[in-house]
């Protein structure tokens, strides 16, 4: 028996709500039966880590910008250019936020059979990883 890295983001009101999403999803997709590598197998707890850079939300920052950026591009053409800047710096925050996840998964600072790590996103969406049995 082995061990898979995994890592998933989810939405949730709380951690612990996003957290129980993620593993009902998981175990929904992947089955019951254990050894899925997945988040699934973590279905107890998870431990929360700070956001890369100590960080606690960046993209609350981004939520700010947007009221400013709707009132100078309130246009149609002001509103797909914000679209598109937004999902850009939003796909570099996740990625950021992956990166570190992979670096504590390197580093053992989970493992296969303690509780899943979490950073917090934004408000409303998490990052979850670590180690699964596979």
């Amino acid at each position: 028996m082995g061990a898979e890295g995994f890592t998933t983001f989810a939405k949730g009101r709380t951690a612990k709500e996003a957290f129980e999403k993620a593993v009902t999803e998981a175990q929904y997709e992947y089955g019951h039966g254990g050894y899925t590598g997945t988040i699934a197998e973590k279905e107890h707890s998870f431990k929360m880590f700070p956001a890369p850079g100590g960080m606690d939300t960046p993209m609350d920052r981004i939520q700010e910008l947007r009221g400013r950026i709707d009132e100078e591009f309130n246009s149609e053409k002001g509103r797909k250019l914000r679209r598109e800047a937004l999902a850009k710096i939003e796909s570099r925050t996740h990625d950021k936020f992956l990166d570190e996840a992979y670096r504590l998964i390197n580093d053992h600072a989970v493992e296969k059979w303690g509780p899943a790590g979490a950073m917090k996103v934004r408000d409303g969406l998490y990052l979850f990883f670590g180690w699964a049995s596979s």
